[in-house]
């Protein structure tokens, strides 16, 4: 009988271990700082999840069932880290480290970016998201890289990088746009609705506005 390769079989030995240490590290981390939980969404949740669980015969309120979840998530988090631990350094190194967690919740606010051109003095819209009619750019706002940016705007971070967005515009939205001399962005915040609030009034909620910055062709840069 031939002997195992002993090359082979540390190869072998060595994926075995890549793929359960990213399996390991992509399984979600609860968010259960007393922060998350503080949160109105993370709250309904637990008040949504305890009504289905009510439907069954299981009698519990919101609060009754996150004092049930909530040590039971906290010991999974900590078993977690512990597994986690030895594989961390190797995971940085190979560039598979995943640096953001689960979200607690989905949250009823979010944000978009608004962009409008100055055409013979009169502000048009030039950009709006999953707009068919004002889709300037829009396969550059819809990159991935761009759309994790403007995630950043939503929170209201990275400033200068949105400075530097609308200077980049500016700098091509006279060839693009005809006679346009300047773009605006504005960052708008939305609510959405329940459901049946959405379909009566057929748009999101807008909180409020920031950033509101226009950018001349001079200030342009290439």
């Amino acid at each position: 009988m031939q002997a195992p390769d002993r090359l082979a079989v540390a190869r072998a030995l060595f994926v075995a271990a890549h793929v359960v240490l990213l399996t390991m590290m992509a399984l979600p981390e609860p968010a259960v700082s007393e922060e998350d939980l503080a949160k109105p969404d993370v709250q309904g949740w637990f008040r949504d999840t305890a009504g289905r669980l009510s439907r069954f015969g299981w009698e519990v309120d919101g609060e009754g069932l996150q004092e049930l979840v909530v040590p039971w998530a906290r010991r999974w988090q900590a078993a977690r880290h512990g597994a986690l631990s030895p594989g961390r350094l190797y995971a940085r190194a190979c560039g598979v480290h995943q640096s953001w967690r689960m979200f607690a919740g989905v949250s009823p606010e979010a944000g978009r970016l608004r962009v409008d051109a100055r055409l013979d003095g009169t502000w048009s819209p030039a950009y709006r998201p999953r707009s068919g009619e004002h889709a300037w750019r829009v396969s550059f706002f819809e990159h991935e890289r761009v759309r994790t940016l403007v995630n950043q705007f939503v929170h209201e971070r990275h400033r200068s990088d949105y400075r530097r967005l609308g200077r980049f515009l500016a700098a091509r939205v006279t060839d693009e746009l005809g006679p346009a001399d300047a773009v605006r962005l504005e960052m708008e915040q939305t609510v959405s609705p329940e459901p049946e609030v959405l379909r009566v009034q057929g748009e999101l909620t807008v909180e409020k506005t920031y950033w509101s910055t226009v950018f001349g062709v001079r200030e342009a840069t290439p």
